[in-house]
């Protein structure tokens, strides 16, 4: 008898408690504290339609030994975020955003994001290609690598935007998991 009722109280416990165990927990993650100078510009900037996201955390590869500096932008089609190095020596700020010594030497991290619709999205496939390795961002998202010469590219269509992140300084596996982070954080939202 003593059994049957401890058995019924260890159930009833289970049975009640089992709906609140069932309850996911969203974790909304913020992005990762070298960012927040700039999150204020990016939500004054964006339209309500283009997704924006950032990455909760950056490894040491990108952000060890610079004094950051951001140039963000948006064009209408595309909004981008550049992590510089305010410390980049004037021989390479002299070549010039667009030089592979100032990409290389000053230029640590990029993230952009674009409509689908956008010139930026179909230049994009040109990049895929037979060199691109397809990747899993998350369960149900799927993007792809790309080892350049000097800088390796992930990029994925997410809630129809598309977005690719750069890096010189990061490995693929953490260029790879800063994808995921992002894939995973709630886009920065509009004002």
């Amino acid at each position: 008898m003593l059994k049957n009722v401890f058995v019924s109280c260890i159930a009833g416990l289970v049975f009640a408690g089992l709906p609140e165990l069932l309850k996911t927990t969203q974790v909304i993650a913020e992005p990762a504290p070298v960012f927040q100078a700039v999150v204020e510009e990016i939500v004054n900037t964006i339209p309500s339609n283009l997704d924006f996201r950032l990455p909760s955390r950056l490894p040491e590869s990108i952000i060890a030994t610079i004094s950051p500096e951001f140039l963000f932008d948006f064009d209408g089609e595309r909004a981008y975020l550049a992590l510089e190095d305010a410390n980049c020596p004037s021989t390479f700020r002299r070549q010039g955003r667009h030089s592979r010594g100032y990409k290389l030497v000053c230029l640590r991290f990029l993230v952009a994001s674009s409509h689908l619709t956008s010139k930026y999205y179909h230049q994009s496939d040109t990049y895929r290609g037979p060199m691109a390795t397809s990747i899993e961002i998350s369960h149900n998202l799927r993007g792809y690598y790309f080892q350049g010469a000097s800088w390796s590219r992930v990029s994925w269509v997410q809630n129809n935007s598309y977005f690719s992140i750069y890096s010189g300084s990061a490995s693929a596996d953490e260029l790879i998991e800063i994808a995921r982070s992002m894939g995973a954080n709630s886009p920065i939202n509009s004002n």
